[in-house]
């Protein structure tokens, strides 16, 4: 067993906190708690119950050989996942705003995005079918010539192949 493996444990978890009520929320008696901290726990019972205050199941530690490192604590786990999703995020943002300072001025991918979050950002949804009108003659001229010659059904039929008479789409 790494004893001081699980004493640092015990240790970093009370922290700041009061020894009594600390305890008191396990719950374990206020003496066992405090020789588990100074590196004495005497009995199985209590061993088990730190061990799942710790988040830690009780063979981490009876596995683990002296001198090995802290285990990490589900806490600490969770701690380290929510750090390292919010640093993806922060980085799947610098990834999406460097690809659109590298497209040229006139990029439909951008010109695209500036339609879709000026209707987001001052909800004109009043706007909106001109502004999808526009979205879809920037990406695809040709699905907005038909759209204007043929109507919207036409286009539909088009991407996605003709609707079910029980189903149709207004022009």
């Amino acid at each position: 067993m790494n004893l001081e493996s699980f004493t640092k444990a015990v240790k970093e978890k009370v922290g700041d906190r009061d020894i009594i009520k600390t305890a008191e929320e396990i719950p374990i008696s206020c003496f066992e708690l405090h020789n588990a901290v100074r590196g004495d726990i005497s009995k199985v019972e209590d061993y088990l119950i730190l061990c799942k205050w710790l988040g830690m199941r009780p063979g981490f530690f009876l596995d683990q050989e002296a001198g090995e490192p802290a285990p990490v604590t589900m806490a600490d786990g969770l701690e380290r996942i929510a750090k390292m999703e919010l640093e993806l995020a922060e980085l799947r943002h610098s990834l999406i705003k460097a690809n659109l300072e590298a497209q040229p001025e006139g990029g439909k991918v951008r010109q695209a995005l500036d339609i879709v979050v000026e209707m987001l950002y001052f909800k004109q949804w009043h706007r909106s079918e001109g502004k999808f009108a526009d979205l879809l003659d920037l990406l695809a001229p040709e699905l907005y010539q038909m759209w204007q010659r043929d109507g919207v059904q036409k286009v539909y039929e088009t991407l996605n192949g003709p609707e079910p008479e029980d189903c149709e789409v207004e022009s």
